[in-house]
Formats: structure tokens, sequence, C-alpha cells
């Protein structure tokens, strides 16, 4: 009988002994990698930014809905800007600059943007976009000035204060939009892609084409025409080619762009 030198209980000597301290250090030592990597993980993991704030609607009052993300508040009135043509439906809010004003084509397509990324209960209030777009041809604040040379001009909040222009090629032919639109339909809508642009447009008038209406040639001297947006049975319509004379209702807005906070 061998005894172990140390081992003050007499034992016998185990065979097993080494092999099954070889698998304890192993295990310690596959236990310490795993923990390192978990502890690496970790620290490598992004620093989480900010929530970023989901758009959300509310009902301020009873006369208009508040649409709200990061960027925009936006106050869209429950009812539409009485029929009339552009030139009073712009002078009655250079007169009253506290009420709603005409809603330019990008605070329609804003809205729209804002509503489809939208995860809260829009139901009441695209209820309302999408038969106000169905059943009239809604006039906005924009217009096209159609030149006999050079570039077109897309104008935005018409004879206000808040007026800007964008100078591209919108002359083309009547028909579903294509891509070679994009880049006028871009400064046209505010946005910034042309599937995002037939998404959108879709969305606001439950139809599933875009459609564009516009001069198909250039004028014999510069023409305007108004910027109105609606919807026939065969899919949305860009119409860009209507008489400045004619008078449609618009959708009434107020719109913020909230500051940036660095």
């Amino acid at each position: 009988m061998v005894n172990i030198i140390g081992d003050k209980t007499g034992s016998k000597y185990d065979p097993n002994l080494a092999e099954r301290l070889n698998k304890e250090v192993e295990e310690k030592i596959r236990r310490e990698r795993l923990e390192k990597k978990k502890l690496k993980k970790t620290e490598l993991k992004p620093k989480q930014e900010s929530p970023v704030t989901e758009p959300g609607i509310i009902t301020p009052n009873d006369n208009s809905w508040l649409i709200e993300n990061d960027e925009y508040t936006i106050q869209l009135s429950k009812s539409l800007i009485p029929s009339t043509t552009q030139a009073n439906q712009i002078n009655d809010y250079n007169t009253n600059p506290t009420a709603f004003k005409p809603a330019s084509y990008p605070d329609i397509f804003l809205i729209g943007q804002m509503l489809y990324h939208s995860h809260k209960q829009i139901g009441e209030i695209l209820n309302f976009l999408t038969e106000s777009f169905q059943n009239n041809w809604i006039q906005t604040s924009s217009g096209i000035l159609y030149k006999s040379n050079g570039k077109d001009e897309i104008i935005h909040d018409k004879g206000m204060s808040s007026e800007y222009k964008h100078l591209t090629d919108l002359i083309g032919s009547d028909g579903e939009v294509v891509q070679a639109d994009e880049e006028a339909l871009k400064y046209l809508t505010g946005l910034k892609d042309l599937d995002e642009i037939k998404e959108i447009a879709q969305f606001l008038t439950s139809k599933d084409k875009t459609y564009i209406w516009r001069f198909n040639k250039k004028p014999d001297s510069d023409t305007y025409r108004v910027a109105r947006f609606g919807a026939s049975s065969g899919g949305a319509i860009l119409y860009c080619g209507r008489n400045a004379d004619y008078s449609v209702p618009a959708l009434g807005v107020r719109v913020a762009k909230k500051m940036e906070v660095n």
C-alpha cells in the first residue's frame, strides 16, 4: 500500500486524479475566457443614443390636430379653407397671419411622411385627409412658373413672407411618374426620392398609383399655374397645370421647425 505524501487521510493513490485536475483547470480557464469575452463585448457596445421622438398626434382643441416629431410641429385645421382662388387664400392669410395658412406642397407631403411613420392612432386624421383629396382638387400655396426659355420655377408659399423657389425642368408628358421626374418632384414635394414620393402620395389618397399632369411643352411666354393635389379613380394626381383663376379649397396649417439644441 502506497500513501500519498502529505495525505493525512491515508487514502489510496488515485490514478485518475491528474486527469480530473486537468479537467478542472481547463474548465476554470474556459470560464475565465467567457467572462473576459462578456466584459469586452460590454465595453465595445455602442453608446445608446437618445431615443427618437415618435411622431405623435394629439387634439389640442376642437378645431385642429397637432402632429409633432423631433424636427417639426404642425397644426392641421379640421376644416378646409373655403373655396376661392389661390391669390385670395394667400391674401386672406397675409391679412391675418395668425390664421391657418394654405398648406404648400411640401407641407402636405411632410404631414403625410410624419403620419406614415407614426404608430399612433391616425385613423381620424388620415380619413379627413383622404376624403379631402378624393373629393376635391386641394389647392396649395405652391405654383409653377413655366418659362418660355430656361428652367421652370417651382414657388412655395407664394406671395408670403416665407416664399421660396427652386429652378428645375418640370415640363414633360402626362402620366404615371417615372424616374426621370425625380429631380423636379423633389423640389415640388420636399421629399428625397421618387419611391418615397409615390408611397406618401398613395398613402394620403388611398390609391395604388401616382400620376402627374403638367405642361407638355414650353409655352410661348412665361405662364404661372397653381399646383394642386388630389385623386381620381386611377390614382393620386400631382396636378401642376391648373389655371390660377379656379376656386377650390385648401388645407389650413401652422408649421413650425423646432430649434436645434447643441
